[in-house]
This record gives structure tokens, sequence and C-alpha cells, in this order.
């Protein structure tokens, strides 16, 4: 059997791997597999696994990677094909980069503790915790990379583990002067389109005018009997002025969950 790595720790054990598999002592003890393949496992038998650990599951800006299309949902598929009816941990590590606008904090509407504090989403089901610790940043200061980017973005992301990527550009609440345009539904989700002539900017919320017949659909899956498709938007007034003032940046989203949404929706509309 030829072997890719193998490692003998403190204690003796041999661990190795071989293809997708990992070994102790001669003893299967787990498998790596990416995410992207993980539809290809639905017949596999993983009655032996109790843990999973999903390692730099948010991409940081950069790398050459993208999220899949709907990944929380074949990850969550993942889960389900492994677990079948058990109850199983999942251990999912990350840097801070993207903490507000990556899709897992989106689906499950997470937000960070302070310090090293523990917070409990969906009925304690999700611990989400930020860890700081602060000998290892003090110590990393003082090496020469730690004084090269004292005082950068960097240094916050690097050693004081800030968000690196996140901000709060665009986020602004509307005001009472807003008269609401349109509707659209993006995955499920209805968000409401207001223009505000008083101050010349256009707000997207989570509030919209039930009756409007203006209601767009931007997926087949949001397509109803009530709902015109995306496709067809780009004729109406309201959808080319929403388009021409956010590429001139006049266009402002009630919380960063909007704001991931309607950069990710223009991609979509700006490249056709």
């Amino acid at each position: 059997m030829k072997l890719y790595k193998i490692m003998v720790n403190s204690n003796g054990h041999i661990f190795s791997t071989k293809s997708n598999n990992f070994y102790c002592d001669g003893q299967i003890c787990g498998y790596a597999m990416t995410l992207s393949t993980a539809q290809d496992l639905k017949s596999s038998n993983f009655s032996k696994v109790t843990t999973i650990i999903f390692d730099e599951f948010i991409i940081e800006e950069g790398q050459k990677k993208f999220y899949l299309q709907n990944e929380v949902l074949i990850f969550l598929n993942l889960i389900e094909t492994i677990a079948r009816m058990r109850d199983i941990k999942v251990f999912m590590l990350a840097n801070p980069a993207n903490i507000y606008t990556n899709p897992y904090f989106l689906y499950f509407d997470l937000s960070l503790p302070f310090n090293n504090d523990i917070k409990l989403f969906k009925d304690n089901l999700i611990l989400l915790q930020y860890m700081k610790n602060e000998e290892y940043r003090q110590a990393k200061k003082e090496t020469k990379f730690g004084k090269l980017v004292a005082g950068t973005s960097f240094e916050d992301y690097a050693i004081n583990n800030k968000a690196l990527n996140d901000n709060k550009q665009f986020i602004e609440k509307k005001q009472g002067t807003s008269k609401f345009s349109f509707a659209f539904i993006y995955n499920d989700e209805t968000f409401g389109v207001w223009f505000d002539y008083s101050v010349g900017k256009i707000y997207v919320s989570y509030d919209y005018n039930k009756n409007t017949p203006f209601m767009f659909a931007c997926t087949l899956k949001d397509h109803t009997p009530n709902t015109m498709l995306l496709n067809s938007a780009k004729k109406y007034n309201c959808w080319k002025s929403f388009i021409d003032n956010y590429r001139m940046g006049n266009v402002r989203f009630e919380n960063s969950k909007i704001k991931y949404v309607v950069q990710e929706l223009f991609k979509i509309m700006l490249t056709k």
C-alpha cells in the first residue's frame, strides 16, 4: 500500500493518508472530501463518522475559488447524507474575513459575540465562538512582520482577528420621506425598493407593499403567477433608474445581508 504521507506522534501512533482516506495504525479513521463533489456521495455509508470538520468555510477575498451556488444547502445535504438520523458534531473553522456577508452567516442569521464569549443560535444547536488569544496577539506584534503591518487594516485582520473585508459602506436606514417603488424576490426572500427624491438616494429594505403590482422574481424557483421574471425588469423605468443609481453609488441597504444579496443580484444583471 503506497502512503502519500506518514507521521508518528508522541504516543507512537502512526498516522497516514492514501487517496482521500486517513489512517491510524493502518486502520481507517477518517475521510477527506470537497464540497463540490458531495452530491456523488449519496449512496455512500458513513455510519461510523461522528464528527465533521469544515476548514476555511469562509472564502477570503483574492482566493481563486468561489462559493458554490446554493452552497449552504449542499453542505446541509452532505450532513444529512453522513448523519442518517444520527446526532453528529460539525466544527466549522475560518479566519474572520467577510463575516457578515458569507452565505453561512446569512442563511442562519448569525452574528459575532464579543471577545471570546460564546453565542448560541437555533435553540442552542449552533454555538459560535470568536477566538482572541491576547498572549498570541502580543507575541505576534513583536515579530518583524507584526511591526511591518502595525497600524494597517491587515494588522486588524492577521493579529487583532477583526474581519478584513466587511464594511459598513452603503449601509443606511431609509427615512420617512422614502416612497415605495417595487419589490423583488431572490432565493425566497422579498425586498422592497424605495426612492427618496429629497436626498437623491434609493433604499433596499425588507419592507415592501404586499399589494404592489410590480413584484419581480429573480430566479425560476421564485417565479409565481403573481410575479414577473427578472429578464423583463429592464424595460421598466423603475428598474432602469435602480440600475443607473447603483452604478453611481446612490443605492443604500438597510443591513449587510441585504447589501450582499443585491450585490450578488447585480453581478448577474450587469453581466448579461
